[in-house]
């Protein structure tokens, strides 16, 4: 899998980069990574995504015994197709990490909102920025209501 913009591997480096005594080692250095890709694989930036390309996604991240999910998009809500596919992977015992969305809003994107609301799960992160300081990065989007299920990385 090719990725073009280089955010899916550096959000994969911070999770799992190995431990070598060199460079950055990642939180779960001893985890392994099942890709998949939602998109058409012919974008940088701005990609969109189907509802039914991230569902099937999901579904194959359970398949393959995924612990957590990675799913590096805010975004508008979801179908229901996607709210199921949300409950399927958390009733799984998976863990879904979702980007807060990068607009400097006080709420987080619509997306991760109708994850954590068609799941109730704790089940759900939502991810911030903040920067070298340990600040809120100006363009991320902050908790709001999601302040239970919202973490911050250097973003």
């Amino acid at each position: 899998v090719q990725d073009v913009s280089g955010h899916g591997t550096a959000v994969a480096a911070v999770a799992t980069a190995a431990r070598n005594d060199t460079g950055m080692m990642g939180v779960a250095f001893n985890a392994t990574i099942a890709a998949f890709r939602a998109d058409n694989g012919q974008c940088n930036d701005g990609c969109s995504y189907t509802d039914s390309a991230i569902a099937a996604g999901l579904d194959a991240s359970v398949a393959a015994g995924a612990r957590v999910v990675n799913v590096s998009l805010g975004g508008s809500s979801a179908s229901q197709t996607l709210r199921s596919a949300f409950g399927r992977t958390v009733n799984a015992g998976t863990v879904i990490v979702f980007s807060a969305g990068n607009d400097g809003n006080a709420q987080p994107d619509p997306l991760p909102l109708a994850a954590l609301n068609s799941t109730g799960s704790a089940s759900v992160i939502i991810a911030g920025s903040i920067d070298a300081n340990g600040a809120i990065s100006s363009f991320s989007n902050r908790a709001g209501i999601a302040q239970n299920n919202f973490l911050v990385a250097v973003g």
